[in-house]
This record gives C-alpha cells, sequence and structure tokens, in this order.
C-alpha cells in the first residue's frame, strides 16, 4: 500500500467493509485520517482490522529516517477520534545509518574516543504530506 498511487480515500475505502462503518462514522473516521496527514506531514497507509481496537497505520519519510504512526480508533466509545494518549510513533533510522556523511561523522567520532551509543529524534507538526 506504501507504494501505490491510490489517493488517501482510495486506500480507506478498501478497508471500509472490514472496517463494518456506518457512513457517517466512515466519513468522521476519514476526516481524522486527512487531519493526521496534515499534523506529522505522513501519509495514510492502512489499517490493521485484526485488532480492537484497529490500527490505523502512518508513514512519515524524511531525508534519513522513516517514522511509522500507529493510531487506535475505540469506535463505540469515541467514534472517528483516534486515541492520542495511544498514538505511537516508531522511527527507523535505516537511512541515517547508510548515509556516508553519517558514517563518517561516526568514524571521526570514534577517532577521538566517542561512542555512538543511540539516535533519538522527535516528531513535530509537518504542514505537507512526504508519501
Amino acid at each position: 500500500m506504501r507504494d501505490s498511487d491510490l489517493s488517501t480515500r482510495e486506500r480507506f475505502e478498501v478497508f471500509r467493509e472490514p472496517l463494518f462503518l456506518t457512513d457517517s462514522m466512515y466519513d468522521e473516521i476519514f476526516q481524522s485520517i486527512l487531519d493526521e496527514e496534515s499534523q506529522y506531514g505522513c501519509g495514510f497507509v492502512m489499517v490493521f482490522t485484526n485488532t480492537y481496537p484497529q490500527i490505523y497505520v502512518f508513514l512519515r519519510q524524511d531525508k534519513f529516517r522513516d517514522v511509522i504512526i500507529l493510531d487506535r480508533c475505540y469506535v463505540p466509545y469515541s467514534p472517528g477520534r483516534f486515541n492520542p494518549d495511544e498514538r505511537e510513533f516508531r522511527f527507523i533510522y535505516s537511512k541515517l545509518f547508510e548515509s556516508p556523511e553519517f558514517r563518517g561523522l561516526v568514524e571521526r567520532l570514534s577517532g577521538e574516543g566517542l561512542e555512538l551509543r543511540d539516535v533519538y529524534t522527535s516528531t513535530t507538526f509537518y504542514e505537507s504530506a512526504i508519501i
């Protein structure tokens, strides 16, 4: 789904039947998807429907990292809204670690007796989707 040419609405439409949503709930959740894309500069990828609550998966791609955003929607308790307390961000730094620029920096620091222990970044609000 990540590499498909489908629009956000078309991607979400693929999951309409397994989600068993009324038209109004479908519209509310779709608006939440658009809000999420706008807020985090990500693109909607898919819904993992085998769990409760369902997990809505988004992807944000930057120059040196990919960010997977997982949102949960408790339809009976909060129809059409993602639960911000259960939003998860998963960072994938493979592009960073493969970068010759980064590897050179790590080698230089290593030569000075320093050691890279971890990489951490945060996700801020973003204006346009990158996917």
